[in-house]
């Protein structure tokens, strides 16, 4: 099973000041709707309202064939809402909405060895939610279940906050970290990848996948490092092509068995095929307002780059 963590929210999207799209989101459920979409069993842990919009959104969920035995609803309080601005180059600002309790409380996950798991967003890094994110992840430590952290940083952090102390928690929880090329500037204030991965490394990191838009991806682990080249496209909206790429990445993973016990002995020809098909996955959402792969997308990238049995 593959478990995404993290928030709920509902994306109105806004192109020159006019609405142009409406899509349930939130990094972590992006994610999860592709990863689901490509043929993993997915579950989604997550909180969302008892409102319209909730109830659309975990419509949504089951419609995509995800669990969500571990998503809470709340009576009294709205789902989150974000806007997203999408300047010349289909990039996006936000603005959130968001009533929620005080805490988040997650039921107990039964987690195995042979599960994944991905933590992601502001999520990973809010005080509220802080005691059941690390309960999931010291419960999945504790049987090696793989660990993928995206940090998914929207605006700059202080060094000496409680939240730069989860992220750097959140690096040591983790056996694969995908960071863009914006997230290295925001924690580490440059974008030396090669000593941002010794400093990963040094805290249990197997795996650094570094993202540049739309020019590469550089992979490092402790036997190689290789840099990928990205198409030129002209893109829709880029909201969910990160998202898509970590879903990518977690579905050849997935089906491929790979552990936190067999992680560190992955061969770069692994790589060379999933890299690349993370990249095609997450190209492709760019193209259209949707934030994940459509069924009929999920298939044909499968069929053309063939991540089964690697």
């Amino acid at each position: 099973m593959v478990y995404t963590i993290g928030e709920t929210v509902f994306d109105i999207v806004f192109s020159r000041m006019n609405p142009i799209a409406a899509k349930v989101g939130g990094s972590a459920l992006n994610s999860a709707v592709t990863c689901s979409q490509l043929g993993a069993q997915v579950s989604f842990v997550s909180e969302i309202g008892t409102d319209t919009v909730g109830s659309h959104c975990l419509n949504f969920l089951e419609k995509h064939a995800i669990a969500t035995n571990y998503v809470t609803r709340y009576d009294s309080h709205p789902t989150s809402l974000a806007l997203a601005f999408l300047d010349a180059n289909s990039n996006a600002s936000y603005n959130f909405y968001k009533q929620l309790p005080a805490e988040f409380i997650c039921k107990p996950i039964p987690l195995v060895s042979e599960d994944i798991v991905l933590f992601s967003s502001s999520f990973a890094m809010n005080t509220r939610s802080r005691n059941s994110l690390v309960t999931i992840l010291q419960k999945a430590i504790g049987v090696n279940a793989l660990r993928m952290y995206d940090p998914n940083m929207r605006k700059p952090i202080n060094q000496n906050s409680v939240e730069m102390n989860y992220i750097h928690e959140n690096i040591s929880y983790a056996h694969i970290v995908r960071a863009s090329h914006e997230d290295c500037l925001l924690l580490f204030n440059h974008t030396r990848f090669d000593e941002i991965f010794e400093f990963l490394y040094s805290k249990g990191v197997q795996v650094a996948v570094f993202t540049k838009s739309n020019q590469a991806v550089e992979i490092f682990t402790s036997h190689m490092h290789k840099l990928y080249t990205v198409p030129c496209i002209s893109p829709v909206s880029t909201i969910g092509a990160g998202d898509t790429f970590n879903a990518a990445i977690l579905y050849a993973l997935y089906v491929n068995k790979v552990s936190g016990e067999t992680l560190p002995y992955v061969s770069v020809d692994f790589w060379d095929i999933v890299i690349p098909f993370a990249i095609a996955c997450s190209s492709r959402v760019c193209m259209s307002y949707d934030n994940y792969l459509d069924s009929a997308e999920a298939e044909q990238l499968q069929q053309l780059y063939n991540v089964g049995l690697l």
